[in-house]
């Protein structure tokens, strides 16, 4: 192997984390340099909507406080949108939490009166926060953007040829 052969070789693929995935850790300047290492579409979709609840908090919240609200969301929603590493999960927990107040609506029902349209409103708002959850999580470009890794599916089909279950 050559000088300009180790500079791109990659690293070996880790060990299966708990769901048996394996991953390829890079370095940030390689991730940065994939196709895929800067956020998408999808992932802006994700920062505008976090704008857009710290916007509609403010309002509901006012006043000072409605104001430092809006402006932590909008910091994470930069964060988001530049692919700082924390911003994933700190977006994953900010979505866990706002899926209180939508959740006990809906258990609420109408008889704790909320109008069917409103328990509408909700269960979208409990279905965004599921898929983004679920999208930063386990999704292929924001695990590039924020983690620096990839999955491997070469030591996951090796793998299972070894233990049978191909």
């Amino acid at each position: 192997m050559n000088a300009s052969e180790e500079k791109t070789a990659l690293p070996p693929a880790t060990g299966p984390d708990m769901a048996g995935r394996y991953w390829v850790q890079l370095t940030p300047d390689m991730a940065r340099a994939h196709p895929k290492g800067r956020p998408g579409v999808v992932l802006y979709m994700i920062a505008a909507w976090f704008l857009v609840l710290g916007v509609m908090q403010s309002f509901v919240l006012g006043g000072l406080f409605g104001l430092i609200v809006t402006l932590i969301y909008a910091l994470l929603a930069l964060m988001l949108a530049i692919g700082a590493p924390w911003a994933r999960v700190i977006a994953i927990v900010f979505c866990i939490m706002g899926m209180g107040a939508p959740a006990g609506i809906l258990f609420a029902g109408p008889d704790g009166g909320a109008l069917l349209a409103e328990m509408f409103v909700m269960l979208a708002i409990v279905l965004l926060n599921v898929f983004i959850i679920f999208h930063l999580f386990d999704g292929e470009r924001p695990n590039l953007v924020y983690s620096h890794r990839y999955r491997s599916y070469r030591a996951e089909d090796a793998a299972d040829r070894e233990s049978g279950n191909v």
